[in-house]
């Protein structure tokens, strides 16, 4: 599954439980400020998968990530609405 906002995405949940980002997309997705907000946020939820060229987070850490995963997406998208 993959949320997207302007035809970006801007996380990808997987069946095998891991989740992924496009970090090039979070810029056009939700704009430059909040994109670049979006992006250091994610730094401090999952440092080392956001290290990597196509981010990925292991199903095992994602499980325990996900809510506070779907509450910075929440909030960027409701940001960028308002």
């Amino acid at each position: 599954m993959v949320l997207k906002r302007r035809d970006a995405g801007l996380i990808e949940v997987y069946g095998s439980g891991k989740i992924k980002f496009r970090p090039a997309k979070f810029s056009p997705a939700l704009g430059e400020e909040l994109g670049d907000e979006y992006r250091r946020r994610l730094e401090r939820i999952v440092p080392a998968a956001m290290k990597m060229e196509y981010p990925s987070v292991p199903a095992d850490q994602a499980a325990k990530l996900a809510p506070s995963l779907l509450e910075l997406v929440r909030e960027m998208l409701d940001r960028v609405e308002s």
